[in-house]
């Protein structure tokens, strides 16, 4: 019964304009369905109730175009479920992204690739991107390097005791593809951190062995790890929207996990993607 679901997915995104980004939306919907499916399956059901009752719970694909403005053809009108709502958020920022994947290349310095040792001291990290990965790291000295769509605006400096890196998409237009966007922060592992902010709107956000009394780590569409910290003194704020949350290797239940009652707090999320936390 993959076949009515099949069917259900052309269905949704077959008046699209067939970008890269779109096809990659289309996947992560699919893939989001089969293990519904699949999970169905587990429970008991036969394989046409399984079909069924998964494109029930995503939604009627009118529902879809219609709220992206495309005119299906005439149907009841409902709501779309949170789910449904979730899948138009991650096209949304597939499309804006696409802008950044196939810019031309701009005059903007930082943009396409960086690496630089950031000598100014600082006691804050924050990073914000719209379509990278970030790794956020410690190491021997402090380094921003970028390697990314040369149509990307990507700044960083120190101010105020804050180390800001941020990539934002730009206006330009073209044809030309980019691939192995990641944003890396090292952060000394003598500097004593008050807080460390780390988010991509599509990407994945990867800490390693950075501490610091507040930890803020998320990603829309992506997964969001943490290693190599110390979560004896810790208090973790854990949630996941679509995906799952492992704590030192072991599964638990997705959703928002708080754990511990330490001073220092570690909070990570991924509406779209799983959340990894392992201690040291």
């Amino acid at each position: 019964m993959m076949d009515d679901i099949r069917g259900y997915l052309e269905s949704v995104f077959s008046k699209l304009l067939q970008t890269p980004e779109v096809h990659r939306a289309k996947d992560e919907l699919g893939q989001m369905m089969e293990d519904k499916y699949a999970e169905l399956l587990a429970q008991g059901m036969s394989e046409k109730e399984a079909a069924k009752a998964t494109i029930d719970e995503f939604g009627n694909p009118d529902e879809v175009l219609e709220s992206l403005g495309v005119k299906p053809q005439p149907a009841r009108k409902r709501h779309p479920g949170r789910i449904v709502a979730v899948v138009l958020g991650v096209i949304a920022v597939c499309c804006v992204c696409w802008a950044v994947f196939w810019g031309r290349a701009g005059e903007d310095p930082h943009a396409g690739s960086v690496d630089a040792t950031i000598a100014e001291d600082f006691s804050s990290v924050d990073v914000s991107a719209v379509c990278s990965d970030v790794v956020v790291k410690s190491g021997a000295s402090a380094q921003v390097s970028y390697t990314g769509a040369a149509n990307t605006s990507f700044e960083y400096e120190v101010q105020d005791g804050v180390l800001r890196v941020t990539q934002q998409q730009t206006s330009n237009v073209g044809v030309q593809a980019s691939d192995g966007i990641v944003i890396t922060v090292v952060v000394p592992t003598t500097v004593e951190l008050a807080s460390v902010g780390a988010t991509s709107d599509l990407g994945s956000v990867d800490l390693q062995g950075v501490e610091a009394a507040r930890t803020d780590v998320s990603s829309r569409m992506g997964d969001v790890s943490v290693s190599g910290v110390d979560l004896s003194s810790a208090t973790l704020e854990l949630f996941v929207d679509m995906g799952q949350i492992t704590l030192d290797g072991s599964a638990v239940s997705p959703g928002t996990v708080v754990r511990g009652t330490g001073e220092k707090v570690l909070a990570a999320s991924a509406q779209m993607g799983d959340v990894n936390v392992t201690a040291l």
